[in-house]
C-alpha cells in the first residue's frame, strides 16, 4: 500500500535490503516534495533518478528533514525506494507534500497505480494439447525443538489435457519421500528441512504420460511470526508417519526422528532411529553419533531387549561412519553396554579394543575412553594390575598435573558430590561423579569415588548396581582404605534386595580379611541383626 514498515515481513531483519517498486499518479503539474526518515540508509527514486538519498548507518528522525522538491508533470511516473538495515529491525518510511500542502505525510496508497492480484491456471505447452502442471503453497508450520520450525505445504497439479480424477499422479518431492496414486492431484506434504527442492510430479492416463519439474524453496513463511499461530504436533506427525523413511536422506530422516520422539511416537522412532545406524548413504559423522546415542538411550529404556539392539546399532553405525575417531566413539557405545546394561565383560573388550586400534592417529576423546572402557573390563574381572596400566594410559593424554593440584581437584569434587547426595540432587551428583571419573580414571581403584557411585545409587534405590560397583572395586583392589566400608554398604543393598544370605557373606568376609578395620564391630552387629 505505501513505504512504511518496521521489520522485514518476509524474513530476519538483520543485513537485508528492501526494494519498493510502483507508479505514481500525478494529478496535476507541480512542485512536489519528498522525504525519507529511516534505519539505516534510504533512496528515494523518481523516474530512475535519485531524488532524497539518506546513505549510511542511523537511526530514525521523527521529522521530514531528509527531503527535496522537484516539479512533477501530470501523468504517470516510476517510482522506486530502496532501503538498507543493517542489524535489528531497521525500518523506512516514504512521505510527500503535494502541491498546496501545509504538511509532510506518508505517501498514501491512492497516489500509487493500483495492485491487481493474479491466479495461475493450467500450464499450457505451444504446440501441445496436454501438460502436467504443479503449484505449491505454505499453510502451516510447527515447532520440534527451540527454534526447529517445520513446513506443511498444499501440493496441486491441475494438467491440461488429463482428466484429473482418473489420471495417476506420481510425486517426488525432492526430499528422498514421494507419492502415488490415483487422483492424487492434491495432496499435503510436511518438508523437515529448509532449502531449495526439485520437486516433480508425472501425470499418467492410459498412454498419456508427461511432467514437470519445479524448484522451489522451503523456508518459514514469515507472516506467521505476525499471527503466532502452530499447527498441532499431530497433524505434521500423521503426514511424517506415512513417508517410506528408507529412501530419506540422512539429515530429513534426523529431523524425522526429532519429530517421532517429541510426539512419542516410539515404534517410528526406533524404526527411524535404526535405518539411521544401517543406512548404507554416507552422513554427516556429528549427526550419526549424536543421533544413534540418544537413539541408543531410548532403546534401553523402552524396549524389552534394547541394550542387545543399542549395541547391535552402534556396531553398524561404527562400520558406517567416515571418520577413524567417530567410529572409535560408537566402538566405545557398544562397549559401554555391553559392560554397563548386559554385563558381558568379553564383548565389551572386543568393541574398546576396536576402539584404540585407533590410537595410533592421535589424541581424541573417543581413544581416552576406550581406555577407561579397557579399564573397567579389568577392573570388573578383578585384575587391579592390568586396570591400573589402562587408567594410566587414559590419564596420560592429558596435561600432567601435580599431586597437589590433583588432590585440590579430586578434594572439590569430593565434597561437591557429597552435597548433591546429600541433598538428593542426583543428577548433579551423576554429572560431577562421571566428571571425576573422566579426568582421573585412576582414581577408579582408590575407592572413595566407588563409595560414592555406591550412595549415589542407593540413594535412588538402583540396588543392583551399587552391589556391582562395590564388587568391582573390592576384586580389583582389595586392599583399598574403603574395601570394608564398600562391603557394608553393598551388604545394606543386598538386605534391601531382600537377600539376607548375601548380605551375610559380605558382612563375614569383612569380619574375616579386615581384622583391624574399626568397621569389624558393625559387620558384627549387622550380622547379629541377620541371625549370624
Amino acid at each position: 500500500g505505501n513505504v512504511f514498515h518496521g521489520n522485514n515481513i518476509f524474513g530476519p531483519s538483520g543485513r537485508t535490503i528492501t526494494r519498493y517498486t510502483g507508479f505514481l499518479q500525478i494529478p496535476a503539474n507541480g512542485d512536489y516534495g519528498f522525504a525519507t526518515s529511516s534505519d539505516d540508509a534510504s533512496f528515494l527514486l523518481i523516474d530512475g533518478k535519485a531524488v532524497v538519498e539518506w546513505g549510511g548507518y542511523h537511526g530514525w528522525v521523527g521529522d521530514a528533514r531528509h527531503n527535496r522538491t522537484i516539479a512533477l508533470a501530470a501523468g504517470i511516473h516510476e517510482f522506486e525506494y530502496l532501503h538498507v538495515n543493517v542489524a535489528g529491525d531497521g525500518g523506512c518510511v516514504a512521505a510527500w507534500k503535494p502541491p498546496g500542502s501545509e504538511k509532510w505525510v506518508t505517501i498514501p496508497s491512492s497516489a500509487f497505480l493500483p495492485v491487481h492480484r493474479a491466479f495461475l491456471r493450467e500450464r499450457e505447452r505451444f504446440g501441445g494439447t496436454r501438460s502436467a502442471d504443479l503449484t505449491w503453497r505454505n499453510i502451516g508450520e510447527t515447532v520440534i525443538g527451540d527454534d526447529d520450525y517445520i513446513q506443511r505445504f498444499r501440493m496441486t497439479s491441475n494438467p491440461a489435457g488429463f482428466d484429473a480424477k482418473a489420471a495417476t499422479f506420481t510425486w517426488d518431492f525432492g526430499d528422498g519421500t514421494a507419492a502415488n496414486g490415483e487422483g492424487l492431484n492434491d495432496l499435503e506434504h510436511v518438508y523437515l528441512l529448509d532449502g531449495p527442492v526439485d520437486v516433480t510430479v508425472t501425470v499418467t492416463q492410459g498412454t498419456l504420460k508427461d511432467s514437470v519439474t519445479n524448484r522451489m524453496v522451503v523456508s518459514r513463511d514469515w507472516r506467521w511470526i505476525l499471527n503466532e499461530k502452530l499447527d498441532p504436533l499431530a497433524a505434521h506427525l500423521k503426514i511424517v508417519q506415512t513417508y517410506d523413511l528408507a529412501r530419506m536422506k540422512p539429515a530429513t530422516l534426523a529431523r524425522a526422528m526429532e519429530l517421532f520422539r517429541r510426539a512419542r511416537a516410539n515404534a517410528s522412532y526406533v524404526k527411524a532411529g535404526h535405518l539411521m545406524a544401517t543406512s548404507a548413504e554416507p552422513v554427516d559423522d556429528k549427526m550419526l553419533v549424536a543421533s544413534v546415542k540418544e537413539y541408543a538411550e531410548f532403546l534401553m529404556a523402552n524396549e524389552p531387549d534394547g541394550a542387545a539392539k543399542a549395541v547391535d546399532d552402534f556396531v553398524a553405525a561404527a562400520k558406517r561412519a567416515q571418520q577413524p575417531f567417530t567410529r572409535a566413539a560408537l566402538y566405545v557405545g557398544a562397549g559401554r553396554v555391553c559392560l554397563d546394561r548386559l554385563g558381558n565383560d568379553p564383548k565389551a573388550e572386543q568393541w574398546f579394543a576396536e576402539a584404540l586400534k585407533f590410537a595410533d592417529r592421535g589424541n581424541d576423546r573417543s581413544i581416552k575412553a576406550a581406555w577407561i572402557g579397557m579399564g573397567d573390563v579389568y577392573r570388573r574381572r578383578g585384575d587391579g594390575e592390568k586396570a591400573l596400566a589402562a587408567y594410566e594410559s587414559a590419564e596420560k593424554m592429558q596435561p600432567a598435573a601435580t599431586a597437589n593440584r590433583t588432590a585440590v581437584e579430586v578434594g572439590s569434587l569430593s565434597r561437591t558430590i557429597e552435597f548433591y547426595i546429600r541433598q538428593g540432587e542426583w543428577e548433579a551428583a551423576r554429572k560431577h561423579l562421571e566428571e571425576w571419573d573422566w579426568q582421573f580414571p585412576t582414581q577408579k581403584l582408590h575407592g572413595y569415588s566407588t563409595l560414592l557411585w555406591v550412595r549415589f545409587y542407593q540413594g535412588q534405590k538402583m540396588h543392583k548396581e551399587a552391589i556391582q560397583e562395590a564388587n568391582d572395586l573390592v576384586g580389583a583392589a582389595e586392599r583399598s582404605n574403603y574395601a570394608p566400608q564398600l562391603l557394608l554398604a553393598a551388604a545394606d543393598s543386598w538386605v534391601a534386595l531382600r537377600n539376607a544370605g548375601n548380605a551375610k557373606k559380605l558382612l563375614e568376609h569383612v569380619i574375616a580379611v579386615y581384622k583391624d578395620s574399626p568397621l569389624v564391630s558393625d559387620a558384627k552387629k549387622k550380622l547379629a541383626e541377620l541371625g549370624g
